[in-house]
């Protein structure tokens, strides 16, 4: 699943689950969507205290277990 899928659904109150091949690739895809919630508390679009409410949304994790 893409950072910016992610991103974009945990913005919108979804509790999501980003599936990666590795535990690196899993850190790697949350250091994106954190990216991308830094650049919206910058340009005023949530305050850091929203974006910290969005980013604990997101569970990574390398299983495809618990998905139904």
């Amino acid at each position: 699943m893409g950072a910016g899928i992610v991103h974009s659904l945990a913005k919108a109150g979804i509790n999501v689950r980003l599936v990666e091949v590795d535990a690196k690739a899993a850190a790697a895809g949350m250091g994106r969507v954190r990216k991308m919630l830094e650049d919206d508390v910058r340009s005023g679009k949530l305050t850091v205290l929203e974006a910290r409410h969005v980013y604990n949304r997101v569970a990574p994790t390398t299983e495809w277990t618990g998905l139904g």
